[in-house]
């Protein structure tokens, strides 16, 4: 039994609402939410389309509005705040830029509007290749080093470098992202002025965080963990096999104790990951100072082609040269049992022309009555005479 419609209305199904796409406005900006792309501790992060077919990032933190969760809420409206703060502040090549940001009171949502990086995190490309050749990990680190640079000259602290936070498009260029446990500073920060929004990730984290007492070279100490990341295909700190962050908090914070380094760097790369690695953080060097360091240095041949591939042309040269090889052996061999050396010409490519068109065979004519032939000459006559009226 089917149950009647009204006039007007179509009964259609309707999507989950984790398919569904959304129509948010941001300030002026309105864009349609897409897939998701990663979630982290407050929220989650998906791909979105402008108005104008813009492509963006959107990061959504859901508040509860209750007054039992005030308190969480608090910690997320602080998070975001300090994001936003830091992200306008900065602008670089090598940094997701921000776009925009609003408050969406119908589902009690905090959008930030970011720049869209069409491709994947350093950790999940070398978890799908496997760790990376040297030149490719001096120049991703090159770029971390001048991105770096410029939040440091901007009093900006990111505190969360990882492989997770870095982020490749197609082209090979790396943005730095996730600003959230980012924070503004004039010199160190001191435990009489803690972070409430500070969640470091124990792996990478450098050794003075856990005394409160520490500045910007909390960053070199994370970007020599990513370097490992990169040269190794694995995370720092794997060869200990941390049962749980408390324990690998205890460790690294004894004295002298530092990650393996990958045994694929050379002995500037060594030297480079080895001052990022200096425990003493007065004696660190800067991402301004590591920038001159002789591994960063572009050297002569980095960059060319590897003598061992060519093009499509020598291959070709060489498949002949194998042919001639092959036609040499032959005649040596006929030579010694008694036969004549024939030399053996190759001759010089051609492309194989195009068959003619086929011809349709002319349609059978009777012959004339004044025709004079006989009945076997007929029938080996070929018919093709014409037609006469």
């Amino acid at each position: 039994m089917t149950l009647p419609r009204k006039r007007g209305y179509q009964l259609k199904p309707q999507r989950r609402d984790d398919e569904r796409a959304e129509a948010v406005y941001c300030g002026r900006l309105r864009f349609q939410r897409g897939a998701l792309l990663g979630a982290g501790t407050f929220g989650k992060v998906y791909s979105a389309i402008t108005s104008k077919g813009k492509l963006v990032a959107v990061k959504q933190i859901v508040l509860t509005m209750k007054e039992s969760a005030s308190v969480a809420d608090d910690a997320k409206l602080a998070m975001v705040s300090s994001e936003i703060n830091m992200m306008k502040r900065l602008r670089h090549k090598n940094i997701v830029n921000l776009i925009g940001s609003s408050f969406e009171k119908r589902s009690n949502t905090l959008n930030i509007v970011m720049e869209y990086v069409p491709g994947e995190s350093l950790d999940e490309i070398y978890q799908k290749f496997g760790a990376f050749s040297e030149p490719i990990v001096r120049n991703y680190t090159r770029q971390l080093l001048r991105a770096l640079a410029y939040c440091h000259r901007m009093n900006v602290i990111h505190r969360d470098i990882k492989g997770k936070n870095i982020l490749l498009d197609t082209e090979g260029n790396v943005k730095l992202a996730d600003f959230g446990s980012a924070k503004i500073v004039d010199d160190v920060i001191t435990p009489s002025a803690p972070s409430v929004n500070y969640s470091y990730t124990p792996l990478w984290v450098a050794p003075e965080v856990m005394t409160g007492k520490y500045n910007s070279k909390v960053d070199i100490w994370s970007l020599g963990c990513v370097v490992i990341e990169m040269a190794a295909g694995k995370e720092p700190w794997s060869e200990r096999k941390f049962e749980n962050h408390v324990q690998a908090l205890y460790h690294i914070g004894k004295e002298g104790a530092l990650p393996q380094f990958p045994a694929s760097l050379s002995a500037d790369g060594a030297d480079f990951l080895r001052l990022c690695l200096t425990r003493d953080p007065a004696r660190r060097p800067s991402a301004e100072v590591l920038l001159r360091h002789k591994w960063m240095e572009t050297f002569e041949g980095e960059d060319a082609v590897d003598p061992s591939v060519g093009t499509i042309e020598q291959a070709r040269a060489e498949l002949v040269k194998l042919k001639l090889g092959i036609a040499s052996a032959a005649s040596t061999s006929g030579s010694t049992s008694g036969g004549p050396s024939v030399p053996v010409v190759i001759p010089p490519f051609k492309p194989r022309a195009a068959p003619a068109p086929a011809v349709k065979d002319a349609p059978l004519v009777r012959p004339t009555a004044a025709a004079a032939v006989s009945e076997p000459q007929m029938r080996n006559w070929r018919w093709t005479a014409t037609w006469t009226p």
